[in-house]
């Protein structure tokens, strides 16, 4: 489908011939992002210029790509298209529900539901189902951008965008950031950014249990559903096996003893053999330990511990929506390869080192195939590529 948007008094705030002035609506701009996402034919127009002799046009597209907007045309006069939205016709919270409304209408067609139509009937049917929820916030200060910072000629976000998509248990693949950029990034890449996180979300010392419950309250609050299982990846830690992804999911949907499940690798130290500094003195960080110098004992003398590694965690909707916790009090310990998280400059050169010397299958599928497909025919050839032999 054709959907033509208004730029100025839509997309951002009509500022009566300052356009240099204007500020995004992002709220809309998501929206649109996600029906991009979804394949539909995204056109822009505007009538900036039609009763003067200036261009508006270089200004206008630094304007939508710095605001991080998604389209396929954009054009100066009206054209033709089979949905126009502008700000004559609908006043904002209306034309924000129809468009929401429009998108669960989408994912309905896609899912196969044929005669459904209210947000009530789409929680009905997608009662069980599992999303996958990627936070990619904007403002990192170790790697400035760091979730669309280019690996192996991709943007790092897109790794798990694609692992995500090749589980076939995992239904929908949602970014939550607090950036436009990030959100267009995402999109192309074939996830649906169907809102904007709060900037008072995304901030440095924001915890990602905020930014979880916001997305399970807005997915509620304006589609209707909520997932059963949510599958959360951190865009950190990008080479991962779509197969662990699937085997993950389907540990917690058959273990009901357990409240979420987390990925994990064995250290090479176990703790004890850590030191701290005191005055300027090596300490010991276990004082209750009686074993003399215990911290020089063998490895062998203590359990083995493992590292939360970011690979895959797999979370229960209802425990993260009424308590405090991600993962309550029974999670069920994943043992996974060995995870490279990206949190410094030199992480992203040993991956990007990794990836030339050994490759990688997300990255072999990046490479050879295109990520503007619509969306249905994306997930069927990334399934197909990482489908059990």
């Amino acid at each position: 489908m054709i959907y033509c948007f208004d730029i100025d008094g839509t997309l951002c705030t009509n500022t009566d011939g300052a356009y240099e002035t204007a500020q995004p609506r992002l709220e809309i701009i998501a929206c649109v992002n996600a029906l991009y996402g979804e394949g539909h034919r995204i056109v822009l127009y505007t009538a900036r210029g039609s009763t003067t002799d200036v261009d508006w046009r270089l200004l206008t597209e630094q304007q939508l790509a710095e605001w991080g907007v998604r389209y396929h045309e954009l054009c100066f006069g009206k054209p033709n298209a089979d949905v126009f939205i502008d700000d004559k016709g609908l006043p904002l919270p209306e034309l924000l529900r129809r468009l929401h409304m429009t998108q669960g209408s989408a994912h309905r067609t896609q899912r196969s539901s044929p005669t459904m139509q209210s947000p009530q009937d789409l929680s009905a049917h997608r009662v069980g189902h599992v999303a996958a929820l990627i936070l990619a916030r904007g403002g990192s200060k170790g790697v400035p951008k760091k979730n669309i910072r280019m690996l192996g000629g991709h943007p790092l976000i897109a790794y798990s965008i694609v692992a995500a998509r090749a589980c076939s248990q995992i239904d929908r693949v949602i970014v939550s950031t607090d950036s436009p950029e990030i959100a267009g990034v995402a999109n192309r890449y074939g996830a649906e950014t169907p809102f904007l996180r709060p900037s008072e979300l995304a901030q440095d010392a924001s915890m990602d249990i905020e930014a979880i419950q916001h997305a399970i309250q807005w997915l509620k609050a304006h589609e209707g559903w909520e997932p059963e299982l949510l599958v959360h990846l951190r865009p950190t830690t990008p080479l991962r096996d779509p197969q662990w992804i699937r085997e993950a999911v389907h540990l917690l949907q058959t273990n009901h003893e357990a409240t979420s499940l987390r990925s994990v690798h064995e250290v090479a130290e176990p703790p004890q053999k850590l030191m701290g500094l005191q005055d300027g003195f090596l300490v010991g960080l276990f004082p209750d330990e009686t074993r003399p110098e215990y911290f020089n004992l063998p490895r062998q003398a203590f359990p083995a511990a493992y590292h939360p590694n970011g690979y895959v965690d797999v979370l229960r909707t209802d425990l993260v929506r009424e308590g405090r916790t991600l993962y309550g009090s029974n999670i069920l310990g994943f043992q996974t390869p060995l995870a490279v998280e990206i949190d410094r400059p030199e992480d992203l050169d040993y991956v990007e080192y990794l990836l030339t010397k050994d490759g990688h299958p997300l990255l072999h599928y990046l490479r050879s195939s295109s990520p503007l497909h619509p969306a249905q025919e994306r997930d069927r050839m990334v399934r197909n590529r990482f489908a059990n032999p």
